[in-house]
């Protein structure tokens, strides 16, 4: 079975996913957050409405609160839980862990020359199908020839 190059509405569709769940679903979910906690917590508790009643006063306090904390849980998450979710990529990533162990093979020089041919054919496949347009001026190293 041939392997098809990722068309455009696949490329689009990509993008789309990126740029919606990593910055537009965040964003709308943030301001949902505020606005609810807003209305069923600070609206229905006096004491609170008293003082956060106002819903610009709300947002800058809770924004002065939460984005340090939010700050200091995700350092504390890249410091201690990145590893082990990087782990965990790395050992369900079957074509990274062939490509880590091919190397390991060339360095020791135990590699298995139909597995360097197999590689090679993958990567220069996997070079044709991909563009990569913002590359396609010279290279720095083309401009000092």
């Amino acid at each position: 079975m041939a392997e098809k190059k990722m068309g455009w509405p696949q490329q689009r569709f990509f993008e789309f996913r990126a740029g919606h769940g990593t910055y537009l679903a965040f964003a709308v979910s943030l301001a949902t957050f505020v606005l609810i906690v807003h209305r069923l917590l600070i609206e229905r508790v006096p004491e609170l409405d008293a003082i956060f009643g106002d819903l610009i006063v709300f947002t800058l306090t809770f924004g002065v609160i939460y984005v340090p904390v939010a700050v200091l849980i995700g350092r504390w998450h890249m410091k201690h839980q990145y590893k082990v979710e990087s782990t965990m990529t790395f050992m369900n990533n079957p074509a990274q862990l062939r490509a880590f162990r091919l190397l390991f093979d060339l360095e020791t020089n135990s590699a298995n020359k139909e597995d360097v041919e197999s590689f090679k054919k993958l990567l220069k496949r996997l070079e044709k199908e991909t563009t990569f347009s913002d590359l396609s001026g010279k290279l720095e190293k083309d401009e000092e020839k």
